[in-house]
């Protein structure tokens, strides 16, 4: 399983991994970014959502203690807007544990970069 610290760079989860298991996970992880996999973003011109929610909503989706306590972030651009708030989010938010206002900030950010939305990254 690949693991991203706070600065995305990837880690290995568990101890007692086995050597080939290691280099085919390190392998793995080379070029793989957080920011590829979860993007910030910013609000699309005449969407109702502020930025401060997509932020929210993205700390969320990349913590450990929540949406990705279980999982790699899957890349939010993957999925249609629809897809996110009909059938994974509302599956994944119960077993995350996410309260409602986690859930709508959560819901928020991967349907603003959802594939069926033009990404508005911010500027690095």
């Amino acid at each position: 399983m690949l693991r991203f610290d706070r600065n995305g760079r990837c880690l290995v989860r568990r101890a007692g991994v086995s050597v080939a298991a290691a280099i085919a996970i390190a392998l793995g992880c080379r070029g793989v970014s957080i920011d590829d996999v979860a993007p910030v973003l910013k609000p699309a011109p005449g969407a109702d959502v502020t930025a401060e929610r997509l932020a929210a909503g993205r700390s969320i989706y990349i913590s450990e203690t929540k949406c990705a306590g279980c999982h790699n972030p899957k890349q939010v651009h993957a999925h249609t807007a629809d897809e996110w708030s009909t059938v994974i989010l509302p599956r994944m938010a119960k077993k995350a544990k996410l309260s409602s206002d986690e859930y709508e900030n959560v819901l928020a950010y991967v349907t603003a970069g959802s594939r069926n939305i033009p990404l508005q990254r911010t500027s690095p």
